[in-house]
Formats: C-alpha cells, sequence, structure tokens
C-alpha cells in the first residue's frame, strides 16, 4: 500500500491570498488536505480539494476508483467542479468532439464515497444539470460507523466533531494488517475502536497556540489512546501560527506528531 499526502494545508493553504508576511513568503506551499491510496488493486483519493487537479497531475494519476469524502466543506470537495467536466458526455460538453480529440478523458464515470449531508449538497449546488442528467456521477452513501468493502481495500468510519452534527467523518482504509486513518477539521474525535492501532493516522493539525479547529488537550489524549505508529498532521499553516516551517516542525515533533511537506509518499 502507498499512500501519498496530497495537500497538507488548511482551508486557503499556504500562502494565504493576498499576504506578504514573512511566514506566507518563506514558507514551503501547502495545498488543501487529501491522501492518496494506491495498491496493486485499487487508487482512491481521500478528500476533493479545490487542488485536486493539481496534485492528481503531479502523481501522474488519471485513473481513480473512488473518491471518499469527510464533509462537504470547500476545502475538502469542492474540487468536484475541477473534475466535472470528466463527466460530460459527447452531447453535453461546450466542445465539438468532432473538431477535438479528448484521448478517452471525458464521458467517465465518478465514483464517490461520502455521507448524506454531502450528497445533499453535491445535489443541490455543486455540479451543473448536465453532469447530473449524464448518469456518470455514481454517489453511495456510506454514513459514519459503516464499513464496505471497496475492490482489495477494507473502508471504515467514524464520527467527527467538526461544530455541526453528522457532517463530518473520518475514514479508515485497511489492507491486510495495514491501516491508514484520515481525520481531518477535528475539535474531537467520536468514540470508536475503528481508528485504533493505525500505521498512520493523518489527523487536525491546528494543536499549537493558534485558534483553529482542535479543542488542543482533548484531540491530543484522544490520539495517544489511539496508539497510532505515526501521526501526520494536517490543516498545517505557518501563517496562522506565525511559526516558520521548521519551528513548526519541531513544536510538533515534541508532541510525537510529524509535519510532512506535500506530495510525500511512504509505503507500508
Amino acid at each position: 500500500m502507498k499512500v501519498t499526502l496530497l495537500g497538507s494545508g488548511d482551508a486557503i493553504g499556504m500562502p494565504v491570498p493576498m499576504c506578504n508576511c514573512e511566514y506566507c513568503q518563506k514558507s514551503e506551499k501547502r495545498r488543501r488536505s487529501g491522501i492518496l491510496i494506491e495498491t496493486d488493486g485499487s487508487t482512491v483519493v481521500v478528500d476533493i480539494s479545490p487542488d485536486i487537479k493539481e496534485q492528481l497531475h503531479h502523481e501522474e494519476v488519471y485513473d481513480v476508483d473512488g473518491f471518499l469524502v469527510t464533509h462537504f466543506h470547500y476545502d475538502h470537495f469542492w474540487g468536484i467542479q475541477e473534475l466535472n467536466h470528466v463527466a460530460l458526455t459527447d452531447e453535453d460538453h461546450v466542445f465539438n468532439p468532432e473538431d477535438f480529440d479528448f484521448n478517452g478523458w471525458h464521458d467517465r464515470e465518478l465514483k464517490i464515497i461520502g455521507n448524506k449531508t454531502t450528497e445533499e449538497h453535491l445535489e443541490e449546488y455543486h455540479l451543473h444539470g448536465r453532469v447530473k442528467e449524464s448518469g456518470n456521477i455514481d454517489f453511495e452513501l456510506l454514513e459514519k460507523n459503516q464499513e464496505m468493502s471497496f475492490h482489495d481495500l477494507e473502508i471504515s468510519t467514524f464520527g467527527i466533531d467538526h461544530g455541526e452534527e453528522g457532517t463530518t467523518q473520518g475514514y479508515v482504509v485497511q489492507k491486510g494488517e495495514k491501516k491508514v486513518v484520515f481525520a481531518p477539521d477535528a475539535w474531537e474525535l467520536e468514540e470508536s475502536n475503528v481508528y485504533n492501532d493505525a500505521d498512520l493516522f493523518f489527523v487536525e493539525g491546528q494543536l499549537f497556540d493558534a485558534e483553529g479547529h482542535a479543542n488542543q488537550e482533548v484531540l491530543e489524549e484522544q490520539i495517544k489512546e489511539a496508539n497510532p505508529q505515526r501521526v501526520v498532521l494536517l490543516s498545517n499553516s505557518e501563517h496562522l501560527n506565525q511559526m516558520h516551517t521548521e519551528k513548526m516542525k519541531e513544536a510538533a515533533e515534541e508532541k510525537g506528531f510529524e509535519i510532512w511537506s506535500d506530495y510525500t509518499s511512504i509505503e507500508l
């Protein structure tokens, strides 16, 4: 199982818009959060960030078996607008297919897995009517505390307190004995056994003094009790924390956590 961090940043990434502070000028670029999981039998992306086009091209990924979505917020789901033309048919596309070589990239089904609130926002806001009418969006409901088999992977979910009840869920993706957990935007994790003993635990990273998502002491204790082998922080922002990258990494390491650069990969 190969796991790649597609984005390590918070909702607006790094650098933040229209800012020339020293942290934005001197820090590495951080895209909105997401991970890519690749095995011999499947390619899965967790969260569809607004940076998804760049992220997939960087990793040379042109076929995705499924997109797992934690919740409907812009930085986690609105990348669907970047993908919508993939699902358009010849008849619906703005270009005349007889005049352009599409190389087979359009009229493809997008498999999306998520909860009911995400599906409702997909229907109401996110996609042009032609895409919905094409039938190329296959949305499969998976609510918190449920599980499913997907290709050669086992997928489980758990609830995340993100300030709006029932909107956000984390994912556990497992192949054999290898387990990856993805839990962004967490004030707290709802009680569950499914995220325990992970090989790799991606979790909300605003665990410093800056005000962010996390209930710092509670979340740190929950992570400790979950007993992961490695913890990688999401939603990192040198701008928000007013810390240069190396100082931020040192602060994370003191807590036993890691901060990765975008596109860092690991084989499990």
